[in-house]
């Protein structure tokens, strides 16, 4: 599954099923589903996650998920 994370066209946290999720937009379904719920966030969060937040790396995403999840 990491390798398909470092390999997507464009790799973007959103939410899928009310929960946080990993998309490549070059595939229709999320290629990750995380166990929290995107309600359990700030309004501003949500609003961003339902955009899409596109990350470029691994570092990135570790960042973005340690953002989220802290």
């Amino acid at each position: 599954r990491m390798i398909s994370l470092l390999l997507c066209a464009v790799c973007y946290l959103g939410i899928h099923n009310g929960y946080l999720a990993l998309f490549d937009s070059s595939q229709a379904q999320p290629v990750m589903i995380l166990p929290y719920k995107a309600q359990l966030y700030p309004q501003k969060d949500q609003d961003a996650l339902r955009k899409g937040i596109i990350y470029e790396s691994p570092e990135e995403l570790t960042r973005l998920l340690e953002d989220f999840l802290s």
